[in-house]
């Protein structure tokens, strides 16, 4: 159901839902629903997340720089490990790379 449901969900649909965090405030329940959008099967839907982050923070750029290390310590992939046929998620492979040395 999960998946069928992200399948169906449109920018419309994300436009909505950030309108009622903008006329309630930080209701948890719609914090939950944002959140559920970005995960399906335990594997990132990156369409979701790049559409909420658009609609909450226009012109911005997400790419923060917290601290700069001198060495790579681990490269981890962000596995995929399934698909339902329509999903929205990418076949993709993504790495998560921490540097503690350069």
């Amino acid at each position: 159901f999960m998946c069928s449901s992200l399948n169906m969900m449109r920018d419309e649909h994300i436009k909505v839902i950030i309108s009622l965090l903008e006329k309630h405030g930080r209701d948890p329940k719609v914090l939950d629903v944002l959140c559920s959008l970005c995960v399906g099967n335990g594997v990132a839907v990156r369409s979701s997340q790049n559409n909420i982050c658009d609609f909450l923070l226009p012109g911005k750029n997400l790419l923060l720089q917290t601290q700069l290390v001198d060495h790579v310590a681990s490269v981890r992939p962000n596995i995929f490990v399934g698909r339902v046929e329509g999903s929205a998620m990418y076949q993709k492979w993504y790495f998560e790379v921490t540097l503690d040395h350069i």
